[in-house]
């Protein structure tokens, strides 16, 4: 009896050990102070100096399930976030092993094998670019072929650097003493950049043409002696587990020449490597994940990749539950795909489940719920729910301040972010504050990611063109330039558009000749690298074609949205969305050269294509309508204007919520017509109305607000109320002065207005007053060959000044 008691005791202990990450220049070691507890069970357990717990597990026999709710140590993170919820099996013999990793060292880890395979794949980029350069010269290829061979190069590289992270976070979390003598020297080859001897050790120990015969295979035979005699079972799950173990490794050997392919750029390669693993078993959510993230980055078919990624769901759900952290994955995973087809309720629905599990699961401060409250943030942004956006931003913010410090790398992103959205919001000066703090942060890191800070300098300048503070928008724009030229070389597409970013901003100055060069530089890159039969070369074309227009070229304008067009139609068909996009272009240049019957053709085309595409309910479709109804507006025809304009405000209220500033555009627009049809009393509600739903959405101080008093006034200008006219121009100038300074163009169309009042009035002095200080913005920030200038000279001579 004594020794069925201590037996018995025996079996409801199961013990386990703790262990640190080994890692590639040292091994794992024990780790006390664990807080390790099974679910159902309030009383958790501490691991030893020595790494070792022991659990009591009243009832348990050998192989009964148990699933484990908490492994938790300050500063530390579990390696295999799924040993949370996953069933286990209880063992009075076999001691659970448990390693985790130092939050710190897991950061610098993953800092250090990113940095090492970015270094790597510029050099892969570098050579093979030499090498196309050096065929090219000795004519052993033909022009096209270089084209193309530039286009896919250039493709691979800039997907291989969204992919990077992953890649870092797979080699930082490997136990290095779970690994063989060979395993680990490929894992150190890969983590050191040195891919070639990584490649060459892996095939000799592995065939991957035939690992999923051969694991098929295996499992027949697997099948076939499970359906023998009892006596048999004992050899089958012995033949099992060993089956199991070589499938883990074959995993692993495929995820290392995913990885190598990637970084020499060899897109064919890496997607039988990775879709051939997540063959290996659709059980694993993990794999199937990381295959739907290479589709969705590289392929950009977002319909295979979300089967990638619902089928991790499903499996992730019916191994572990819902909470789990593969289930958040994949959650996440599938919100990403929903944001970028526009579908921001199913987007912002993935992001908060995949948020409320990383914090049951993990609690406040784990990173993966910093990059939760981004996305849902990014969600409201989208929506022009920026109130929204911004908390999420601040609580993101707050925790990685409080967590990892505020001269994180991650700081400065979200700092970006809120830059972004202040800029949305037309709170420019908040904008331009939150950008230059993410611009301290960067500077600060030793290692700071430069193309990242060329970013940040690109939205410095653009704060600045708005402001219309063009010599320092001008300055940051080129330094934004100058760092990529440096990083990337003159001939890279991120050096194309910082080109055609300089040049809108010269545009704006009024500066049209240098504007159209940084266009044509801009042209000129995408030409070469990724050949004229590509869509970024169509949207530099476009570019070059808005050029001629403001220099009053229209005819070579649409000479270039002309060619543009022929260049979509032929990478996509005839029905294709950015197709319809040129059509639009074009009706814009027809329609500003007063040729309203072509304006109407091409604006009906685009309406066509989008409705094909995407049905009635579109925002492209409502910009069409809208489109459409300017044209009608200008033909006189009134009541096909009002039409247009409410289908589509229709379809903005349903896809963008009543509140979002394209229905207070629309709105607006509305009032137009009836202010073209001298119905001022009409036009007077709509633009009212347009005014209380933009104060909604983007506050009381946006410029656009200040363009909603503008109309205001000019109504009530129309209707001979010169004093509620004057009003509504004072709070235009109020907050124009306020939000884009006192020598913004915009300040000195107001000063243009408020002389306008004086003007019918008959009270000349003033009006002069008012044109003078518009002429004086106008001559300093446009020039004094700017049409807007000119007009402002003519009325001041009209008035009998100089």
């Amino acid at each position: 009896m004594m020794a069925l008691g201590v037996a018995t005791s025996f079996a409801q202990v199961q013990k386990g050990y703790v262990k640190t990450l080994g890692r590639p220049d040292k091994k794992g070691a024990p780790l006390s102070g664990v807080a390790v507890r099974v679910r159902g069970d309030h009383n958790a357990v501490l691991s030893k100096k020595n790494g070792t717990f022991s659990m009591k597990m009243p009832g348990k026999k050998n192989g009964d399930p148990y699933y484990l709710q908490q492994i938790e140590k300050s500063g530390y993170e579990l390696n295999d976030p799924s040993l949370i919820g996953r069933q286990l099996a209880f063992s009075g013999k076999v001691p659970l092993s448990i390693a985790m990793v130092s939050s710190a060292q897991l950061q610098a880890d993953r800092q250090r094998i990113e940095e090492k395979a970015y270094k790597k794949a510029e050099q892969n980029y570098k050579e093979r670019l030499d090498r196309l350069e050096r065929q090219f010269s000795e004519k052993a290829i033909s022009a096209q072929e270089y084209q193309n061979a530039l286009q896919d190069l250039q493709n691979q590289f800039e997907r291989y650097q969204e992919m990077i992270e992953s890649l870092a976070r797979h080699y930082a979390h490997t136990d290095y003493d779970m690994l063989d003598a060979k395993d680990r020297e490929i894992c150190i080859c890969i983590e050191n950049g040195e891919l070639e001897k990584a490649d060459s050790m892996i095939h000799v120990l592995f065939t991957p043409v035939d690992v999923l015969e051969r694991n098929k295979a295996a499992l027949q035979k697997i099948g076939q002696q499970e359906g023998q005699a009892q006596m048999m079972m004992d050899e089958a799950n012995a033949d099992m587990a060993a089956i199991l173990r070589q499938q883990e490794r074959d995993a692993e050997y495929l995820y290392h020449l995913y990885t190598i392919a990637l970084a020499d750029f060899d897109n064919g390669k890496a997607r039988r490597y990775i879709e051939t693993r997540a063959a290996l078993d659709t059980t694993k959510a993990g794999w199937q994940i990381d295959a739907g993230l290479f589709v969705c980055s590289y392929i950009e078919d977002y319909d295979q990749a979300l089967t990638y990624f619902r089928r991790g769901l499903s499996q992730a759900v019916a191994r572990h539950g819902e909470i789990h952290s593969d289930v958040a994955s994949a959650y996440f995973c599938i919100g990403e795909v929903a944001l970028r087809r526009d579908d921001y309720g199913y987007a912002k629905e993935c992001f908060e489940k995949a948020l409320e599990i990383n914090r049951e699961m993990y609690g406040e401060d784990y990173p993966d719920v910093v990059k939760c409250l981004q996305h849902i943030g990014n969600v409201h942004r989208a929506k022009a729910e920026y109130d929204q956006a911004l908390e999420l931003y601040r609580k993101a913010l707050d925790i990685v301040i409080r967590t990892r410090g505020d001269l994180h790398e991650d700081a400065a992103y979200i700092f970006y972010s809120t830059g972004n959205l202040y800029d949305h919001k037309g709170e420019y000066d908040k904008a331009l504050d939150n950008y230059l703090k993410s611009l301290e942060i960067m500077e600060k890191l030793s290692d700071a990611n430069l193309p990242m800070v060329a970013s940040i300098y690109h939205g410095i300048g653009l704060q600045y063109d708005k402001k219309a503070d063009y010599p320092l928008a001008l300055e940051f724009t080129q330094k934004s330039l100058d760092m990529l030229q440096r990083v990337f070389g003159s001939t890279h597409t991120f050096v194309a558009s910082a080109w055609s970013t300089l040049g809108s901003i010269l545009s704006h100055k009024g500066d049209y000749q240098q504007s159209m060069e940084c266009f044509k530089n801009s042209l000129a890159i995408f030409e070469k690298m990724l050949g004229e039969e590509h869509s970024r070369t169509a949207t530099a074309l476009n570019n070059v074609g808005y050029a001629c227009f403001k220099k009053g070229d229209a005819t070579s304008a649409i000479d270039y949205y002309a060619r543009a067009l022929a260049v979509r139609e032929k990478i996509y068909g005839k029905e294709h969305p950015d197709v319809a996009q040129s059509y639009n272009n074009i009706g814009n240049i027809y329609y500003a050269q007063g040729n309203l019957s072509k304006a109407l053709e091409n604006f009906q085309n685009a309406l066509s294509i989008f409705k094909s595409a995407f049905g009635e309910e579109h925002p492209y479709v409502g910009t069409t309508y809208s489109n459409l109804g300017s044209v009608y507006d200008s033909q006189g025809d009134f009541a096909h204007a009002i039409e247009c304009y409410e289908k589509a405000l229709a379809v903005e209220i349903k896809t963008l919520g009543e509140e979002h500033p394209e229905v207070a555009t629309t709105t607006n627009n509305i009032g137009y017509v009836y202010y073209s049809q001298g119905n001022y009393a009409q036009a007077l509600d709509y633009f009212i109305k347009a005014m209380e739903l933009r104060k909604k959405s983007l506050g009381e101080t946006h410029p656009v607000i200040a363009s909603s008093y503008t109309n205001i006034g000019a109504i009530y200008n129309k209707m001979d109320d010169y004093a509620h006219a004057m009003e509504y121009q004072q709070k235009a100038l109020e907050i124009q002065l306020k939000t884009l300074g006192e020598k913004h163009p915009n300040v000195a169309t107001t000063y243009s207005n408020i002389g306008n009042v004086y003007k019918k009035q008959g009270k000349k002095s003033e009006a002069l007053t008012y044109f003078q200080k518009a002429l004086t913005i106008q001559m300093e920030v446009l020039g004094p060959e700017h049409p807007k200038t000119k007009k402002t000279k003519d009325v001041i001579a009209e008035l009998g000044g100089e």
